[in-house]
């Protein structure tokens, strides 16, 4: 079993590790050109490596009508070709209707991808994405190892469950750019990510414009401008 997997610290119950080839998702998936070409060129191996519902975790299932959480499924995807990894965890996460957490693992390092999904009113037993994300790509330092033990199964609900582990998904970001692993996870975490996601796009594109300037006055109402972003994000620390 991988590390990152052993540091997921699954239920017993919940601990598989189950094979699934690549023919099969395509034919599940009903790929054509393109998507076809995504999933084979991308994939080396899948192996479905946890099975988290009632009987697994002893939490309860969820379902309002509008999302359904009965089993969450954790994969663990070894790639050969990293290049479109956000394209093939948007397929994945289409193919497979459950709440799914994939674990993709290219060389030694790995990313996490998410989706909240809610229930296709127009086609019985598929899902619909609300949303996608993936981490950035990160090496099993300390640091990390610390952030994914924060995942605990002691929640109220499967739907509350995967939830955190979203959250702890976005928590990945704030990690790598304030260095510090969040004190408080939950659900404003993704507006926290988000915050400081715009403050380091601008920033880069003050870097790149500090760059490109010319005169001496440009590069310092650059830099000024870069140092407030800086405090900004100091206080995220």
């Amino acid at each position: 079993m991988s590390d990152i997997v052993e540091l997921l610290r699954l239920p017993k119950k919940a601990q598989v590790n189950q094979r699934v080839f690549t023919k099969d998702i395509v034919v599940a998936a009903d790929a054509k050109g393109k998507e076809k070409t995504l999933l084979e060129k991308s994939i080396s191996t899948v192996y479905l490596v946890g099975v988290l519902n009632e009987s697994t975790t002893g939490l309860w299932a969820f379902d309002d009508g509008n999302y359904m959480y009965r089993e969450i499924q954790v994969y663990l995807i070894a790639l050969k070709d990293a290049s479109k990894v956000k394209s093939l965890n948007e397929e994945l996460q289409r193919v497979f209707p459950n709440p799914a957490v994939m674990i993709y693992k290219y060389e030694n390092q790995y990313m996490i991808g998410t989706a909240m999904k809610r229930l296709n009113k127009v086609e019985k037993g598929k899902t619909v994405i609300d949303s996608l994300q993936t981490t950035s790509w990160f090496s099993l330092d300390d640091s990390h190892k610390s952030l994914i033990e924060r995942i605990d199964y002691n929640r109220k609900n499967l739907k509350d469950l995967y939830e955190y582990i979203d959250y702890v998904a976005s928590a990945e970001y704030v990690l790598r750019v304030t260095k510090r692993i969040p004190e408080i996870i939950d659900f404003s975490i993704k507006s926290k990510s988000v915050m400081i996601q715009r403050l380091v796009d601008e920033r880069n594109k003050l870097l790149a414009q500090e760059d490109e300037e010319s005169s001496m006055q440009g590069k310092m109402r650059c830099h000024m401008k870069i140092q407030e972003i800086e405090q900004k994000l100091e206080t995220f620390r």
